[in-house]
């Protein structure tokens, strides 16, 4: 079966890494699952509640400890952060999936914000500001949140370059070079796919050797 991963990062780009919120966002929900199992107990072996009632309340307390650990864990186990080497995409959703998009190339800043606790755990929340009509992305408690910035950092300040196969290069202008380089950059940044980039392509050539 394939993975919801799998039909995000398209066949022409690496995903480099794939980070959930820390465990520190299930610590709550456990915590209150706990109680309330101890609670039932509780009750259970001190017989405060005797009876058919009492059996009902053990089990209602035991049942919404589980189904709300089980929400919570449902809700942090769908969200994550998948780093490629062209963009930055956040995934959450339970029911229905949702994506938001940050190419590489337009990231202009990124904050991250660790407190005491999140600097003996490691984790903290990243905020990624981007240029343009694209939303910053925030995403809180994030495991190890440095060392995902300094791979964006790394792959911000990467020079994107077109090494083009010989066939493509031999008997071209300098001109057709230049907009394939330019339109290979645009593919590599996610502004057009790969469909789009290798009929761009195409048409560069058609051009130029109608015109010679």
């Amino acid at each position: 079966m394939e993975r919801f991963i799998d039909k995000i990062v398209s066949p022409n780009e690496t995903l480099l890494e794939e980070v959930r919120e820390h465990w520190i966002e299930m610590a709550a929900p456990a915590a209150i699952l706990l109680v309330l199992v101890l609670g039932a107990l509780a009750l259970e072996i001190t017989q405060l509640l005797a009876g058919a009632w009492g059996f009902v309340i053990f089990v209602l307390l035991v049942l919404v400890g589980v189904v709300y650990f089980a929400y919570h864990y449902t809700r942090w186990s769908s969200k994550y952060l998948l780093l490629t080497n062209r963009r930055v995409v956040v995934v959450s959703g339970i029911l229905s999936r949702k994506t938001n998009e940050i190419p590489i190339s337009r990231i202009t800043d990124i904050r991250c914000d660790q407190g005491i606790l999140g600097r003996i755990l490691n984790f903290g929340s990243l905020d990624i500001q981007s240029a343009g009509n694209d939303a910053s992305e925030a995403m809180g408690n994030i495991s190890h949140p440095f060392d995902i910035r300094n791979k964006i950092d790394a792959l911000a300040s990467s020079p994107v370059s077109y090494d083009p196969p010989a066939g493509e290069v031999k008997g071209r202008s300098d001109q057709a070079v230049a907009t394939i380089e330019r339109l290979s950059k645009l593919y590599r940044d996610g502004f057009i796919d790969e469909v789009e980039f290798k009929r761009l392509k195409a048409k560069v050539f058609e051009d130029q050797e109608g015109g010679s």
